[in-house]
């Protein structure tokens, strides 16, 4: 674990902050418009992954009525939304360790718990559109989502204290260097 948290306060991090918030953007611009014309495809069926939970009962139905076409449709998005898994998580964790005290680093690993939760339920919506997984595989994608929401919530609320905190001793909120 020190290795990681080494590797983040390097001369390098603000360069890759930004390149993450850009790309963390592009992505989730990219998954809310149009771009692509496949989100009105999405009119007519549930995207589970904007659940909080399901289970594995509501994970077969959603799929046994998606159409091929759709399904294209749903792996273009689940691509856009590993681009973002791979920008969205790291950005909030470097951002996290760089603003928190040394004794305190292993709190910037919670944001990390939730990529990979959301790996997890990508994985399992995918290969399920392939090879129709019983109910017990949309129940752990259920699951996965839940965690992976709650992980979120968690880094954005450890992420707010820290802010605040920051802000009350300095009056201003500053990147740390070490």
């Amino acid at each position: 674990m020190n290795k990681i948290y080494e590797c983040i306060y390097n001369n390098k991090t603000k360069k890759i902050i930004v390149i993450l918030a850009f790309i963390t953007l592009l992505t989730y611009t990219l998954m809310l418009t149009n771009i692509f014309g496949v989100v009105s495809e999405f009119d007519r069926i549930y995207m589970l992954d904007l659940s909080i939970f399901y289970n594995g009962e509501e994970f077969i139905n959603n799929f046994s009525t998606i159409a091929a076409q759709q399904v294209y449709y749903y792996q273009v998005i689940h691509f856009i939304d590993y681009v973002f898994i791979l920008s969205f998580y790291p950005l909030l964790t470097i951002i996290i360790a760089k603003l928190i005290k040394k004794q305190y680093y292993f709190l910037f690993i919670i944001p990390l718990f939730s990529m990979i939760f959301d790996f997890i339920e990508n994985m399992i919506i995918d290969l399920h559109m392939h090879y129709n997984f019983s109910k017990t595989m949309g129940t752990i994608s259920g699951v996965s989502t839940l965690l992976k929401f709650n992980f979120i919530f968690i880094s954005i609320i450890l992420l707010i204290i820290i802010l605040v905190r920051k802000f009350k001793e300095n009056g201003n909120i500053k990147i740390s260097d070490n």
